[in-house]
C-alpha cells in the first residue's frame, strides 16, 4: 500500500517543474521585450554543468515575438498583384481590338477601379507562341492600349494606369492547341495600392 505523503509529494515536485518551465519562459519573454523582437539560440549547456535534458531544452528553445504596432513605424508599401475582382480581358487571334463578349469583364473591371481611387493599376498585354517575338511584344502592347483606351474613356484618370508587354514570352497555359492559344491571348490587369 502506498502512502498518501508520496502522491502529496509527487503532486508538489510536478508543480515546481511546471512552475520552473513558467519561470523560464517568463525570462525569455523579459529578454524579449527589453531587447530584439526575436530572442537569439540558448545554449543546451548551462554554464556549470552537462548538457540539459531533452525536456528541459524544449523549454529554452528560441521563442519568436511580433513587435507591438507601436515598435514599427508604419510605411505605405505598394502591393502589386492580380485582383480578385479584376478579370482578364480575352483578344481574338492576330488583332487587338476589343470582342464584344468581353465588354461585361470591362465594365466590371470599371466599376470596381471607379470604387477603388487608390488602386493603380498596370495591364500586360499576352499573345500565344504563334508569330515572332519582335511581331508579338508590338501586339500584346495594342492589346494593353486597347483595354487602357476604354477604361480611359469611361472615366479612369490615365495617370492611375500603365501598360506593358510580355508578347508570348510568358504563356499562362502550356500547350499548342486551340485552347490553350485562346487563354494566351489576354491583357492582364495588376493593381498596385497607393496613398494619393
Amino acid at each position: 500500500m502506498r502512502c498518501p505523503s508520496n502522491v502529496a509529494l509527487r503532486i508538489v515536485v510536478g508543480a515546481l517543474a511546471g512552475l520552473l518551465l513558467l519561470v523560464g519562459y517568463s525570462e525569455q519573454d523579459g529578454m524579449a521585450r527589453a531587447g530584439s523582437s526575436v530572442v537569439g539560440p540558448v545554449s543546451a549547456t548551462t554554464p556549470t554543468g552537462p548538457p540539459a535534458e531533452p525536456s528541459l531544452r524544449m523549454a529554452k528553445m528560441p521563442v519568436a515575438r511580433l513587435t507591438s504596432p507601436a515598435e514599427v513605424p508604419v510605411k505605405s508599401i505598394p502591393v502589386a498583384a492580380t485582383s480578385p475582382f479584376l478579370r482578364d480581358i480575352f483578344f481574338d487571334y492576330d488583332t487587338s481590338v476589343l470582342r464584344d463578349d468581353q465588354k461585361a469583364a470591362l465594365d466590371a473591371n470599371l466599376l470596381w477601379l471607379s470604387a477603388e481611387p487608390r488602386a493603380k493599376l498596370t495591364i500586360e498585354g499576352y499573345c500565344d507562341e504563334r508569330g515572332t517575338p519582335e511581331y508579338n511584344l508590338t501586339l500584346g502592347e495594342r492589346r494593353a492600349n486597347a483595354v487602357k483606351d476604354y477604361l480611359v474613356a469611361a472615366g479612369i484618370r490615365v495617370d492611375r494606369i500603365t501598360t506593358a508587354s510580355f508578347g508570348k514570352a510568358q504563356p499562362f497555359v502550356i500547350g499548342r492547341d486551340k485552347r490553350a492559344w485562346s487563354q494566351n491571348r489576354r491583357a492582364r490587369l495588376v493593381v498596385r495600392m497607393e496613398d494619393n
